[in-house]
């Protein structure tokens, strides 16, 4: 089934248990024996059909090696390497190369629309700043490379709050960020809130559907080789369904609405109904927990994991891959009125073992003798932080994949020099802008086999955008940072909308559109010949 066929092809084959017993770590073996077990897997990863695409320098192209070139120049502040889509894209609003546009053959022209939305006109603390709009204005018309979506469910998480508290802006001030292609982007007020969610594509300008559609593969493939042909606007189309890209330091594009306009470059299209929009919506937290166990630790199975914040979708997310990879996982809590009712959840997904986040911490973690974690997830940083990093082993890994205290771990030199606990910050939207687009929506076709088979679930809390109101938005942001009651903690998926809504409203845009193009076509045969009888009769 999917579980065995993930053991299987996860992490290289580390967790393959075909033979009865698990990869051995190259740590343990002789140097001779290490360098066959390497030559192994470079000829395995170049076989496989993985996320990333394994390829020898020696191997290259020119171009291959000329593109390899351009990537590593990236945020060191020595190359700029711009294209026609560049510049285009350079927001006026903060951007450093702004006022530059496209002709006005690109614009679709939009019926008046409006959206609910969840909006804020300043920055500040989210409890006071964000409220609902029943019907907020949609601009009259679609530029270079947008596209309008129809949402369909977006998350509510930490990184939506802090970039309503905060631009982050202030950060280009200091180092790395003063470089260019490391600054954040300003963000235009007033703005919608969300930067994660997944919808469908009801409108496009005009130049965002793939002109070489209609082509034929040999064709097409040899069109877009050819100099100035090469575009960073993705093929999309209406009716395909997209989720948001990662991408830590741009604008979030609002997706706490029933429509949104965006550049379709922020966009990855997805397979519809590949995931429940709940999935969807949280496809971050899926990726990531994906990749913290995957990228870190070197783990096999019957080793141990300790995580905090396992309540939240990551935190899941990872429990339920642990137990399918027969990984034990120590899972911390809030010592709060939830516990109880969090617990259960967690065992009931997997988990090994799940204790309360306090100082009695350590007097458990005594008991486990040689069971000691191997890895750290840190999804709190603090003193939270520091609790994990002493539960770690010698020569384990702490990695910090998020920061809900907004302090980094409080580590002492001893843990770091004697005890050997190496230090790790995962960001997802670096390695989707290191690894690509379709890496990206790889792992989501890879974990969508797991949710197939029911071994990946997500437990949140759902809000109707019909029952959505300023009472019920202040609800789901303080159940998201901490308890209500026993209930527990946890995250909210904000339900926009549905697939038949969407195909509806596109096709009903797609007449809309038509007469207003029609429309203007004839007041402008009707100028062209009120002019030209004007001048003759001059």
């Amino acid at each position: 089934g999917a579980e065995l066929v993930f053991q299987r092809t996860f992490g290289e084959g580390n967790f393959d248990l075909t033979d009865g017993q698990a990869k051995e770590r190259k740590g343990g073996m002789n140097i001779l024996q290490q360098m066959a077990e390497v030559k192994r897997d470079e000829a395995r990863l170049k076989a496989s059909s993985r996320t990333a695409i394994v390829q020898s320098a020696f191997e290259m192209s020119h171009s291959a090696g000329f593109e390899a070139w351009i990537r590593n120049q990236k945020g060191l502040g020595t190359h700029g390497f711009y294209t026609a889509d560049d510049l285009l894209r350079q927001s006026p609003f903060g951007g450093t190369l702004g006022g530059i546009e496209a002709t006005g053959s690109c614009v679709t022209p939009l019926p008046p629309l409006s959206a609910t939305a969840v909006s804020y006109e300043a920055h500040g603390a989210p409890a006071d700043v964000l409220r609902v709009e029943a019907a907020r204005a949609m601009p009259a018309q679609l530029e270079h490379g947008q596209v309008l979506v129809r949402m369909l469910a977006a998350s509510i998480n930490d990184e939506d709050m802090l970039r309503v508290q905060t631009p982050l802006t202030i950060l280009n001030n200091f180092p790395p960020f003063t470089r260019q292609s490391a600054k954040w982007s300003a963000v235009r007020l007033p703005a919608v809130a969300g930067i994660e969610g997944v919808g469908v594509v009801v409108a496009t300008a005009k130049d965002v559907p793939d002109p070489l559609a209609d082509a034929s593969d040999d064709v097409a493939t040899a069109m877009r080789a050819l100099p100035g042909l090469a575009t960073k606007t993705p093929a999309l189309d209406v009716r395909d369904w997209v989720i948001v890209a990662p991408d830590a330091r741009a604008a979030p594009i609002g997706t706490w609405a029933t429509l949104c306009v965006c550049d379709a470059a922020r966009l990855i299209k997805v397979p519809a109904q590949q995931l429940p929009l709940q999935h969807y919506a949280c496809a971050r937290s899926l990726c990531t927990a994906y990749r913290l166990l995957e990228d870190y630790g070197d783990l096999r199975p019957g080793d141990t994991l300790i995580q905090n914040g396992a309540e939240l979708p990551t935190g899941q997310a990872v429990v339920q891959l642990c137990a399918i990879l027969k990984i034990r996982s120590i899972n911390l809590l809030p010592d709060d009125d939830a516990f109880e009712t969090t617990k259960q959840l967690l065992v009931e997904l997997g988990a090994t073992h799940v204790l309360r986040d306090n100082s009695k911490l350590l007097d458990f973690l005594e008991a486990l003798g040689a069971a000691h974690p191997l890895l750290a997830l840190d999804a709190i940083g603090g003193d939270a932080g520091r609790r994990l990093a002493v539960a770690l082993r010698p020569n384990a890994t702490l990695v910090v994949h998020a920061m809900t205290s907004g302090q980094v771990p409080q580590l002492s030199p001893s843990l770091l020099l004697h005890h050997q606990i190496s230090l790790f910050g995962f960001n997802l939207a670096n390695w989707v802008a290191d690894k690509g687009h379709e890496a990206y929506a790889q792992m989501l076709t890879t974990l969508s086999q797991l949710v197939a088979a029911d071994k990946l679930r997500l437990f949140t809390r759902l809000l109707n955008v019909a029952d959505l109101d300023d009472a019920s938005l202040m609800h789901a942001l303080a159940s998201s940072r901490a308890p209500v009651g026993r209930a527990g903690r946890e995250r909210t998926v904000l339900l926009l909308g549905d697939e038949t809504e969407a195909v509806q409203m596109a096709f009903d845009l797609r007449e809309a559109i038509r007469k207003i193009e029609e429309s203007e076509e004839d007041w402008q045969h009707v100028g062209d010949g009120g002019g030209g009888g004007g001048g003759g009769g001059g």
